[in-house]
């Protein structure tokens, strides 16, 4: 087999789906839907859910007309992520571990293409993942440098200080969350139904007295509390029947291009969100499939490609995911606690 045919597009789409992805908890959890669109724009509706009521009438009655619910609408070409990572061909005569060195450079070939599929495909999850976390706690989905930002509009931010800080206490975090709840389903119909605490916050929140109290008096009715540790960075707290909430905690952090790393979600944050209430959707790839063909559209969400660029090969990702909330608004981020400086 030919080196062109090993970084063919249909043998980099077999390596996508034969490579593991990292467990993303606040992507699996928040995205309740991925798609991809024929179309290089995608158009956003955005509406607040009707609660428009009328009233009874008798059968020989004239209706009573309704007015068709308004809704904004606006379309946007999501910016692209294009990794990529240079094939150094000294690398494939080179022994690696638990090869000989008289190993078949068509295998080694394969094995680097793998493991630079796996690292590309890494990189864009942690990418997206980066996008929907700023997403939920800022509103806004950051763009390019030059590039206007998609701001969602309002959602809930609150910030508690003094005695209602969950530190203090004489606070309340239950009762913090029934309001928050309440005011989340008056404006957007929607019922939040995770509550997302860093494992700093997740301490307090287990050791806060009336949540002690809770748990002597009403076990089971109101709080119930079994911690464990699911995977590596995200922790299962309990389950609040009273207000239908699961309780996480989840701790990620990620690397800017300053070399400088910080938490995925600032660790004074509470994110309470209802599952899968954000979407993924995205726009079509327009690629050359070899060098010296006709650019052709592909409806996917993510195209892994050879690119030759001089001397040098490429091996290189192309996605364009637009993450927005099904239901703008629709979630609340709580400040419950000073931010804590490592």
């Amino acid at each position: 087999m030919s080196k062109g045919a090993i970084y063919s597009i249909t043998s980099l789409l077999a390596a996508k789906n034969l490579v593991k992805l990292p467990i993303l908890f606040l992507w699996e959890t928040l995205i309740g839907r991925e798609k991809a669109y024929r179309a290089l724009e995608l158009e956003i509706h955005t509406k607040v859910g009707n609660r428009t009521i009328v009233p009874l009438v008798g059968r020989r009655e004239n209706g009573t007309f309704i007015k068709r619910e308004a809704f904004a609408k606006k379309t946007y070409a999501p910016q692209m992520l294009k990794p990529y990572k240079i094939l150094d061909a000294e690398l494939i005569g080179q022994q690696h571990f638990g090869s000989t060195v008289y190993g078949d450079s068509l295998k080694s070939l394969a094995k680097i293409m793998m493991e630079d599929v796996l690292e590309l495909r890494t990189v864009a999850q942690r990418t997206k993942q980066y996008l929907l976390a700023e997403v939920v706690t800022t509103g806004i989905l950051p763009s390019n440098t030059g590039s206007e930002a998609i701001d969602f509009g309002g959602f809930r931010k609150t910030v508690l200080a003094g005695t209602s800080q969950w530190t203090h206490p004489d606070s309340d975090p239950i009762a913090t969350l029934k309001e928050e709840r309440k005011e989340i389903h008056k404006e957007t119909g929607v019922l939040p139904d995770i509550l997302i605490l860093s494992p700093e916050i997740g301490a307090v929140f287990q050791d806060h007295p009336k949540i002690k109290e809770m748990m002597k008096y009403n076990q089971g009715s109101q709080i119930t509390m079994a911690p464990k540790e699911l995977r590596t960075g995200v922790g299962y707290i309990g389950y609040l029947p009273e207000i239908a909430t699961t309780v996480y905690t989840f701790s990620d952090f990620v690397d800017d291009l300053q070399g400088n790393t910080k938490d995925l979600i600032p660790n004074n944050l509470a994110l309470y969100v209802k599952k899968g209430s954000f979407a993924c959707d995205y726009a079509m790839i327009i690629a050359r499939e070899k060098a010296g063909q006709d650019a052709k559209g592909f409806v996917m969400e993510e195209l892994i490609r050879k690119k030759s660029k001089g001397d040098d090969d490429q091996v290189e990702l192309l996605s364009a995911p637009f993450i927005r909330p099904e239901t703008p608004g629709s979630w609340a981020v709580i400040e419950v606690m000073e931010k804590k400086a490592y």
